[in-house]
């Protein structure tokens, strides 16, 4: 099984919180990726911090994300399944934020199960498979 790791279960594991790190010693013959807009999201906080913990916390982010299998890439196909889904939220008066959506959208065009504490807002995707550690 493929799982896509949400930024707020990368955080967790980097402040090695929460039973992500038993969910995947008792997993370890799948397959952990991430996406692009996830290690947007890490980034971003990175470089929100004081300049002086910037580097150390960069290292840590880079660390987590070399040992995945993969960061997957925004491509055409998951921009398409992107579009739809944020149509039909609209639609439903149900939006979520752009980033979770295209979280979403990779999920369902890599057929990847997401791993994430924001149940709240990816719940809305009834197709979308989600666990939460």
């Amino acid at each position: 099984m493929t799982y896509l790791l949400d930024a707020s279960i990368i955080i967790d594991l980097l402040r090695k919180k929460g039973a992500i790190a038993e969910f995947i010693r008792t997993h370890e013959q799948d397959v952990f990726t991430t996406s692009a807009a996830c290690a947007f999201e890490l980034y971003s906080g990175v470089y929100r911090l004081p300049k002086d913990e910037r580097a150390k916390r960069s290292n840590d982010v880079e660390g987590v994300l070399s040992s995945l299998a993969d960061v997957i890439p925004f491509t055409s196909t998951i921009a398409r399944v992107a579009g739809s889904l944020y149509a039909e939220l609209s639609r439903m008066g149900t939006l979520i934020d752009d980033l979770d959506i295209l979280i979403a959208a990779t999920c369902l065009a890599t057929s990847a199960t997401l791993v994430t504490s924001n149940t709240k807002h990816f719940s809305r995707i009834s197709a979308l498979p989600i666990i939460t550690p």
